[in-house]
């Protein structure tokens, strides 16, 4: 080959080269290291609008085309890097075209022998559309997270200003509980509790619905009884069944343990959810919630339960809607029934968290079955709170004969099986003319339940008649009715029955109900166990400094009121900054504090006193929180609380929780290292007297008061060293009701525990107590002197 063909050669080799590569869909160009170019495509061209003449005519094209002039210096450095490694490298850069449009590249160079020199070959591809439209999500994505922020920010503001009045409603209503009420108004109260303790849930799953979606829902396992869950339900539906006049009816399987171990109040809300719909879609005939096991492994359980009603029914092409969120069958039933669409898909969600499924079956015009399995465990024996109080009633009806009318089959086997179970002899009938036959023939029944309407014959007709029979004048009655007796009715059916029980009917109501009939007693003299023992005594047991940190005025009237009942006096501070005053100055065992408060909050505050310096032992903080969700714990537990107290706070929890940490408290500390404090309320509760009696007769009374104590008091060490405890022990009871009734709180709470060390026998206990009952009388009595010194209080 001829030097000539040689040459023609790389020329066509040449013209092919730059053919392909002018036929690239991104800019190409082959470039010494001076950055004269050799090869530049027609797509560089029109990416950046110069010519390769015109590129290389620019004393500097780089720093021509580079915005940024530190780009330009980093694209130097890249070339002499790619020179020296002989390595790929690619940058992502903006340049500026000969029109002045900013474009966004991305360059991938790398070093290539072209006739027998080194040359760089960098490939540039225009990304500024896509750029910039990830430019646009982000700013997008930014957005939503701002809104989402402040969403979040918003829900949390509005979830503690609806919840923290509503939380007082509960709070108090659970106060009025414990209070001396009638069956009527406790059932009453009852139902108040329990349908605003709803309506807290369904707004915590509104507020935080953004968190559910999320899947940042978490159980709260307490022992609870399933049954008493269904009726909570069914109280809170029952108006609306009345009105239409629907059954309530409910089942569940006997061997189903009473208490069981779950989230009653998710159990709860899925109940409400399905139970209401079935309410609300059903015109005539009844509602049935049915519970039954479906595998029992050990203390585990699975339980399907079943809500079945009479209703509209569900086509296949609906039922497919079902469990979408804020999703109905169809646009008219929002309309006529009202709704949201978000209970069946929180229920789905809320069945899901428990291990099980949720599924319906339904019949257009015959109507439907919404079932759903949970996962829960049996509580032994001993542990269920309503053992012993139902056992003691239902002593006074084992091997009594009842005979129950109803001409609803389902409801007549309910009452059957709850009859059985309470150790009954059921004749069970659907027809009053045959309970009437069965009542004339016979003396052997020892107590009946009618249901009122009934077709041919009602209860109270029935009542009449059986009335007039010589083996029914004496019978006690009791009568089912839906909407309680008419006011024109009532003196009759108060003549003719010994109760009157309204739809639903509570399983536990029913059997005090029936027992009160068979004894002739007040059904309050027959719930062993309903109220709590002697609240009062817990302070006397664990004898603890409480403080309080809560800002809201309703909030801080119902816990001192809990605290009350309990036998404590506690300090009561409005905010954060108060609270570490408070625990500056004085040391606390066991402080309450409220999380969101002004000024200071306090998970801040917390920190402030636990790092308080010169203290041997901190005090137990336990958090005030109305919050549900775990990351709230979280930030609780990670400030140094030791527990949460759900709000509305309940006197129950409240007792658990001051139990279980005041006996920690207890327990880090000797009985001996009890300190003697001033008594906060003395001369408020000496004031008080004065205002309610006589100033001189307060006077008086405290005069008499100071020898009589001090007398008691130096007995304590004798009865002791004479071993005569049970002079030790009524000395230390008296002087506890002396000093409470006097206002000296600190002094009764030790004289408490010191009467409680008696009845166990410590006797080193009780020479410490003695001891420090001797220091704290010392200080009390100042107090009682100053207020003898200070002239009446009304002069003060």
């Amino acid at each position: 080959m001829t030097r000539a063909d040689h040459h023609e050669r790389n020329v066509r080799s040449e013209d092919m080269l730059t053919t392909v590569i002018d036929t690239v869909g991104e800019g190409i160009t082959f470039s010494d290291e001076k950055g004269t170019f050799e090869i530049f495509n027609k797509k560089f061209e029109e990416l950046t609008g110069y010519t390769k003449e015109e590129a290389n005519a620019a004393d500097d094209f780089s720093a021509l085309i580079h915005i940024d002039p530190a780009a330009h210096r980093a694209g130097l450095d890249r070339l002499r890097e790619v020179m020296e490694k002989g390595s790929i490298h690619d940058v992502e850069t903006e340049i500026r075209t000969k029109t002045g449009d900013v474009k966004t590249v991305s360059v991938s160079t790398r070093l290539v022998q072209r006739s027998h020199r080194k040359m760089f070959l960098s490939v540039y591809r225009d990304i500024t559309e896509r750029k910039r439209t990830l430019d646009q999500l982000q700013s997008a994505m930014e957005a939503a997270n701002t809104a989402a922020r402040a969403k979040a920010d918003f829900l949390a503001t509005m979830s503690h200003e609806i919840r923290t009045p509503l939380n007082g409603v509960i709070g108090m209503t659970d106060i009025l509980m414990h209070t001396d009420l009638t069956a009527e108004q406790l059932e009453y109260v009852e139902t108040l509790r329990t349908s605003g303790e709803t309506l807290l849930t369904v707004i915590n799953d509104i507020l935080d619905y953004s968190k559910i979606e999320n899947g940042k829902l978490d159980l709260d396992l307490h022992p609870f009884d399933i049954v008493a869950c269904i009726e909570d339900v069914y109280d809170i539906l029952s108006y609306k069944a009345r009105e239409k006049n629907l059954d309530l009816l409910y089942i569940v399987d006997t061997d189903i343990p009473r208490t069981l171990l779950g989230d009653e109040t998710r159990i709860r809300q899925i109940l409400l959810n399905l139970a209401g719909n079935a309410v609300k879609f059903t015109s005539r005939g009844d509602v049935l919630i049915q519970v039954k096991t479906i595998r029992s492994d050990g203390a585990s359980l699975e339980l399907q339960v079943d809500v079945r009603d009479s209703g509209i029914g569900i086509s296949p092409e609906g039922q497919s809607m079902l469990f979408r969120s804020f999703t109905q069958v169809d646009s008219s039933t929002t309309r006529k029934f009202g709704g949201t669409g978000l209970g069946l898909a929180i229920s789905r969600r809320l069945v899901d968290l428990m291990g099980g499924r949720i599924w319906v079956t339904s019949e257009v015009n015959v109507g439907s079955t919404f079932s759903f399995t949970i996962r829960v465990s049996a509580l032994p024996e001993s542990e269920s709170p309503t053992k012993h109080s139902v056992r003691s009633v239902t002593e006074i009806l084992a091997g009594k004969r009842i005979i129950i009318v109803d001409d609803n089959r389902t409801n007549l086997e309910i009452l059957k099986q709850q009859s059985i179970l309470w150790g009954m002899l059921p004749a069970l009938t659907a027809s009053p003319k045959e309970a009437l036959t069965w009542i004339e023939r016979s003396d052997r029944y020892d107590i009946g339940i009618f249901d009122m309407h009934m077709p041919d014959m009602n209860g109270l007709q029935l009542a009449r008649a059986v009335r007039r029979s010589a083996a029914g004048q004496s019978l006690p009655l009791i009568l089912l009715t839906s909407h309680g007796p008419q006011s024109e009715l009532a003196a009759e059916v108060a003549a003719l029955f010994t109760a009157s029980v309204t739809k639903p009917v509570r399983s536990s109501n029913l059997l005090e109900m029936i027992a009160s009939s068979l004894t002739g007693r007040r059904a309050s003299e027959l719930r062993e166990g309903k109220k709590p023992e002697n609240d009062e005594q817990l302070s006397t047991l664990v004898p603890l400094r409480i403080l309080v940190a809560e800002d809201n005025g309703v909030n801080q009237k119902l816990i001192l009121r809990l605290l009350q009942k309990l036998g404590y006096a506690a300090t009561l501070t409005s905010d954060g900054r108060e609270a570490v005053a408070a625990a500056t100055a004085t040391e606390f065992d066991v402080i309450l504090m409220d999380i969101h408060m002004p000024e200071m909050d306090g998970l801040e505050a917390t920190r402030a006193i636990l790092g308080l310096p010169g203290r041997t032992v901190s005090p137990v903080i336990l958090a005030l929180t109305a919050a549900v969700m775990q990351e709230d714990m979280d930030q609780c537990s990670a400030a140094g609380m030791k527990d949460f107290i759900s709000k509305p706070v309940h006197l129950s929890e409240l007792r658990k929780m001051l139990l279980k940490w005041g006996s920690e408290v207890l327990k880090s500390r000797s009985v001996g290292e009890v300190p003697a404090a001033s008594e906060p309320h003395l001369l408020e509760r000496l004031r008080q007297l004065c205002v309610e009696t006589d100033p001189d007769f307060v006077h008086n009374l405290v005069g008499n008061y100071l020898p009589d104590t001090e007398t008691k008091v130096k007995l304590l060490s004798k009865q002791l060293e004479d071993e005569n405890f049970e002079q030790l022990r009524q000395t230390a009871h008296a002087l506890k009701g002396g000093a409470l009734n006097m206002g000296a709180h600190v002094l009764g709470g030790m004289c408490g525990a010191l009467q409680v060390s008696v009845e166990k026998q410590l006797q080193d206990d009780m020479r410490s107590f003695i001891l420090k009952i001797g220091e704290q009388w010392l200080l009390a009595k100042k107090e009682f002197e100053q207020f003898l010194l200070s002239g009446k209080p009304s002069e003060a």
